[in-house]
């Protein structure tokens, strides 16, 4: 059984070099997977996806890779970085590193989920969330919370932006023209 023990050694190695492309070629992989398998069950069932407040963007403009980027980049400073740094000053005050960065872990990613529309986003980009958490984490942002604190921001910032590269061009092989 799984237990904080057992997370607390896995996020203790810290991956680099090769075995940090492996790492995330693996969980981008997984990723791809988990959202083919989502929305399999989605389009099986039927399931109504309520109209979100966001205007889509045009994907066939140069704009287009830039916004891609600076979109990841926010999301993960703004839902990774930052609460996860204030986990790490929790912990400095409290103890209990493990607990504040699960904690931290769980919130940002609901909010992350939310902060993307619709109930369904909030499943499939709450559950996203949670891994970039864990990659941000297990790239250096648990080890050393604010000397690898950029290498784990670049990290998640590289599979959030190619991650969403490959959605966008999933709909454009799908005939959409808009992301």
């Amino acid at each position: 059984m799984l237990s904080f023990y057992h997370l607390t050694k896995w996020l203790n190695e810290e991956v680099s070099g090769k075995r940090l492309w492996h790492f995330l070629a693996l969980v981008l992989l997984g990723k791809l997977c988990y959202m083919g398998l989502f929305l399999g069950i989605v389009i099986a069932l039927d399931i109504p996806n309520p109209d979100t407040v966001f205007q889509p963007v045009p994907i066939l403009t140069w704009n287009f890779l830039l916004m891609l980027f600076l979109v990841a980049l926010v999301e993960e400073i703004r839902f990774r970085g930052i609460p996860i740094m204030l986990a790490h000053l929790a912990n400095a005050f409290f103890g209990g590193k493990t607990f504040w960065l699960l904690l931290t872990c769980l919130i940002s990613s609901w909010l992350f989920g939310l902060a993307h529309g619709s109930y369904l986003n909030l499943i499939t980009q709450g559950a996203m969330g949670l891994v970039f958490c864990f990659v941000f984490l297990k790239c250096g942002g648990y080890q050393r919370p604010f000397k690898k604190h950029l290498k784990a921001l670049a990290a998640t910032t590289l599979v959030h932006f190619t991650y969403n590269g490959l959605m966008a061009l999933i709909l454009l092989s799908l005939g959409e023209t808009t992301f």
